[in-house]
């Protein structure tokens, strides 16, 4: 490597690194081999195991075999265990072509993002604090509703995981089954609680409680679409819901969410009757798939329960709030 290129690369924060298909460092730059208490000139030509460790040196190995085989880069997350901490950090692995003076190396730049990661985890506490006090002050408005919101964020997730979504689907479906009732802050309780036929007007507001909980989260920033799930959760399929949307339109984590609240206000005991069997729920939910509900996350629940233990997992959910006090 050439005066120029070492200069930058010594002068940058991150660990860099070149090696073989056998392992075997042919470049370093300086923060890598300060990092490790290695010479830099003791560096080239060491084995990876020699620098890195054994544990490190075989997982890199095995990317860079794919990287040199398939000429495609790769990027990994690692959490590192030093003496007294773990590092998180990502790397980056670039295939580089062989040339006349050398054979194809693949170039490894890591990332340390462990001060990130904290902060992210830091954040996402005060969240779940939020979240937990938002949903608290619900709950405690109508005993009947206590746990639903926390329940339909179980359900959610067991769905969309069933249904091989990513992880960050799985996040959103969770916070937006947890936050989705919050705009009942502003419903009476004497309405949420109510026994009787409801009025056109009290349907309507019920109805809206869902648009007001995403207004009322519109400036909180999540990692993921959490406000635009939970404004959708009330759409149908067919596009009779409230904001006109209908089928792929509605994102499918707002038809995941939809199902599992439906699922959970049916099999769990309300004021005014007792709890569902778990087998009439499922079958009254697929009358609705293809007008209100999505078929889809409907089958996915329809497993769980039937082939999954879901019918043992959520059996206290039938439970009558007032016998379990």
């Amino acid at each position: 490597m050439n005066g120029f290129m070492r200069v930058v690369s010594d002068s940058q924060p991150t660990h860099i690194m070149c090696s073989t298909v056998n392992g075997v460092i042919t470049f370093a730059n300086q923060p890598l081999a300060d990092h490790y208490g290695i010479a830099l000139a003791d560096i080239s030509q060491k084995p990876m195991a020699g620098v890195l460790g054994p544990v490190r040196a075989r997982s890199f190995g095995e990317i860079h075999r794919r990287v040199l085989e398939t000429g495609q880069n790769e990027t990994h997350l690692f959490h590192f265990e030093e003496s007294d901490s773990v590092r998180v950090v990502t790397t980056d692995h670039v295939y580089m072509p062989a040339d006349t003076r050398q054979p194809a190396t693949v170039l490894t730049v890591f990332h340390d993002i462990t001060e990130l990661s904290r902060e992210r985890d830091r954040s996402e506490a005060r969240l779940n604090q939020l979240v937990a006090a938002l949903v608290g002050v619900v709950d405690r408005r109508d005993p009947y509703s206590a746990n639903h919101s926390a329940r339909v964020s179980e359900v959610a997730q067991v769905i969309a995981t069933e249904m091989g979504l990513d992880d960050k689907s799985v996040r959103t479906v969770g916070l937006s089954g947890r936050l989705m009732n919050i705009g009942k802050i502003v419903i009476p309780p004497e309405l949420l609680t109510k026994t009787g036929q409801l009025a056109e007007e009290e349907r309507r507001l019920l109805a809206r409680s869902f648009v007001t909980s995403a207004e009322l989260l519109t400036n909180v920033e999540f990692d993921g679409p959490v406000v635009e799930t939970i404004r959708q959760i009330g759409e149908s399929v067919d596009g009779s819901g409230p904001l006109g949307l209908q089928g792929e339109t509605i994102l499918i984590t707002a038809r995941i969410v939809a199902v599992a609240n439906s699922f959970v206000g049916m099999v769990s005991p309300r004021a005014w009757r007792g709890a569902m069997e778990f087998a009439t729920v499922i079958k009254m939910l697929s009358g609705q798939t293809d007008s209100k509900l999505d078929r889809r996350p409907l089958s996915a629940l329809a497993n769980i329960i039937d082939n999954r233990d879901g019918t043992q997992r959520w059996a206290h959910f039938r439970d009558n709030p007032a016998a379990t006090r």
